[in-house]
């Protein structure tokens, strides 16, 4: 099995300040969200089942084995199933999945907010740094719309943020500029070496 595309997602993640535990944490809730609501929709089929043969237990066992399954937990706790302590047992997983589900979402809205205050830090950070003639050139207005309004964006959208790189072979100088925006239509060329 080829794991390269986990692992250069694990090493993005962990660049972007996503621990493991912040990862397992939300795939956990997520997980936990999915088998709850497995159980509230797979418990329709035995209510259906319950309805159609009207509460008759043998008739149930007989028409299918996972009834005696049922039957022993039922009795293990001292109880019949009836049509509304299967409803409530539906409306329980729902219930669950709805406080994992907003659990979830609880959290990963932490999450996005501690990445853009990290980010935001970051470009203020560097900005600091940056020498008297950046500071010339660039308006507090622009670092203040940019800090503000487009980390924010970057947090929520798909966004292409690319470094200023350069090389130079000592005749040529050529450099990448830096890029920022939304990514709409994505096209790159670039000459082969020979």
């Amino acid at each position: 099995m080829n794991y390269r595309p986990i692992n250069t997602w694990l090493y993005r993640a962990r660049n972007l300040g996503l621990s493991y535990r912040i990862i397992l944490i939300f795939s956990a809730l997520s997980i936990l969200a999915t088998i709850t609501e497995i159980f509230g929709i797979g418990i329709f089929l035995p209510i259906f089942q319950f309805i159609r043969l009207k509460g008759d237990v043998n008739a149930l066992i007989a028409d299918s084995s996972l009834w005696e399954h049922v039957i022993n937990i039922f009795s293990y706790f001292g109880m019949q199933p009836t049509l509304v302590l299967l409803l409530f047992i539906s409306f329980f997983f729902f219930s669950i999945r709805q406080i994992f589900v907003y659990l979830r979402l609880i959290y990963n809205t932490a999450i996005i907010q501690s990445l853009i205050q990290a980010q935001r830090n970051i470009l203020f950070s560097n900005y600091i740094d940056a020498s008297t003639s950046y500071h010339d050139r660039v308006p507090v207005g622009d670092l203040v719309n940019v800090i503000v309004t487009e980390v924010d964006n970057a947090g929520l959208k798909t966004t292409l943020i690319a470094d200023v790189h350069t090389y130079s072979d000592g005749v040529n100088n050529i450099a990448l500029e830096e890029g920022v925006g939304y990514i709409q239509k994505l096209i790159v060329s670039y000459t082969l070496p020979d």
